[in-house]
């Protein structure tokens, strides 16, 4: 497969395999000098919120406002999911997955496997299903790679549709979004859905809009599938889906680029990483949100330039964005900007680990 990768500048959103800042160190600080690193002591309390950039993960404790000592990463770090105590982040340049212990509250390197390196598969996105299985999209090479995490091993691949993306679970089954893009003449195109079985078969399929590339829940049996658009003349979408059958009942023309996203549901809204790059022209970044009652866009957030990530906390009701164009993770109180941390290792993924 061709190493090639459309996804290098910053404006697009399908990955942040971005022009990689080999940098060595990570550390951030919040603007308040009162906030500082306490990494010896961290807080039993509150969620956690772990950072994924370029070459580091770190933690970030909402509750005390502390960072915790990062810990190296593969190159391309594109998607944390977690598994009971442990975080398992995937690597899409180095094409390996890490594993981290999370007992503590902190996180401890626990192993790595080689999931495609060989034949540049480009992971790109995870999902928990079942007890013990971590399903690790393949970018390049339309595939989904089968992980038991208890044996530490690949145990399966399942073929799919091009360019897979993120993966749902729900039913006892696995819906797979496919952008569809082509790497041979570097098009966007209309992508789909598939549902599988649990054991790979498919069966159901639907076709969305152009360049879908994340996926939520909002109700049981339905899903809304965000389709970026070709960061051009074609705008965004969010396709909302019924899964018995598979169907649209619903498009949303959010517009602009949207990209990964998550759902607050305590007030019923979904927000989506919209980027905002200063290469563009751009003065500030874009966290889009829409009310996923009424289906109807809302007022956007203005954040620090290049979201590319969003997680919303539950405990706390605030909002997180990664913003790598201006280096920051943000925090929003009903779409207020509440607090900004300076971050020296450009952003990919964030994730809100509670506590349990």
């Amino acid at each position: 497969m061709s190493p090639t990768n459309p996804f290098h500048t910053p404006r697009l959103l399908m990955l942040p395999i971005l022009v990689l800042a080999l940098m060595l160190a990570f550390t951030a600080c919040d603007d308040n000098p009162a906030d500082s690193n306490d990494d010896d002591n961290p807080s039993q309390t509150g969620s956690i919120i772990a950072v994924a950039g370029d070459e580091t993960l770190t933690l970030f404790n909402a509750d005390s406002k502390t960072w915790q000592q990062p810990q190296g990463l593969g190159l391309g770090a594109n998607w944390m999911t977690r598994i009971g105590d442990s975080l398992y982040v995937v690597n899409s340049l180095s094409n390996t997955l890490q594993r981290f212990d999370i007992s503590n509250r902190t996180a401890e390197p626990a192993g790595e496997l080689d999931i495609g390196l060989s034949e540049n598969r480009s992971p790109y996105a995870s999902l928990a299903f079942r007890d013990s299985l971590l399903l690790i999209s393949n970018l390049q090479w339309n595939s989904i790679t089968v992980v038991n995490v208890n044996k530490w091993k690949v145990v399966d691949d399942w073929e799919v549709n091009i360019a897979p993306v993120e993966l749902l679970t729900g039913f006892d089954q696995v819906y797979v979004v496919h952008s569809k893009y082509d790497f041979n003449d570097f098009t966007f195109n209309t992508g789909s859905v598939w549902k599988l079985g649990p054991n790979g078969a498919l069966l159901d399929s639907l076709t969305v809009g152009v360049n879908p590339q994340f996926a939520h829940y909002t109700y049981p049996g339905e899903i809304h599938v965000v389709c970026t658009g070709n960061y051009d003349d074609i705008p965004g979408t969010v396709y909302v889906l019924t899964l018995f059958p598979i169907q649209t009942e619903r498009i949303i023309n959010i517009g602009y680029s949207p990209g990964r996203s998550t759902v607050d549901k305590d007030d019923h809204v979904v927000y989506l990483a919209a980027g905002g790059w200063s290469n563009e022209g751009d003065e500030e970044g874009l966290v889009l949100r829409y009310d996923y009652d009424s289906l109807e866009p809302m007022q956007p957030i203005s954040a620090s330039l290049g979201v590319v990530d969003v997680a919303y906390d539950s405990t706390s009701g605030l909002l997180y964005a990664a913003c790598r164009d201006g280096m920051r993770l943000d925090v929003f109180d009903d779409g207020q900007k509440v607090g900004s941390y300076e971050l020296s290792d450009p952003p990919n993924a964030i994730e809100v680990l509670y506590a349990e």
